[in-house]
């Protein structure tokens, strides 16, 4: 038995999902640069390392090439973190607006925990 597929049909989660995708392309388009630049980097380091002849005399200059490129791959993740707020607004209303929520949910759970004492102490008498 053959099942046929209808294309009439209209899919939110399909429409979400795309407008989501489109959203997060925008986004890596932004972060792209300063990846590429510290890849470009850290793959220059690699290159000296991988070229230069052992045994010459240049072995610590291959070794530092080594640390380089290990400290650009680290110091890369911490740039796109750091990047990643200056391009999307959103993410840094969204952490300030947590810290808020924060604030005030401690603040409300003190209060309603008195709230609830004094009604169950009210019950038992």
């Amino acid at each position: 038995m053959r099942i046929k597929t209808t294309t009439t049909s209209y899919c939110v989660s399909r429409t979400c999902q795309i407008r989501e995708n489109i959203a997060l392309l925008k986004q890596f388009n932004k972060v792209a640069f300063p990846l590429v630049l510290t890849s470009f980097i850290a793959s220059s380091f690699f290159m000296a390392y991988r070229f230069l002849p052992k045994s010459i005399g240049l072995d610590n200059v291959r070794y530092i090439c080594a640390a380089m490129f290990n400290l650009v791959v680290a110091i890369s993740c911490a740039i796109v973190l750091a990047v990643l707020p200056l391009f999307e607004r959103q993410i840094v209303n969204y952490l300030i607006g947590k810290s808020m929520d924060n604030v005030h949910t401690s603040s409300e759970s003190q209060e309603h925990s008195s709230v609830t004492n004094a009604y169950f102490t009210m019950l038992n008498k």
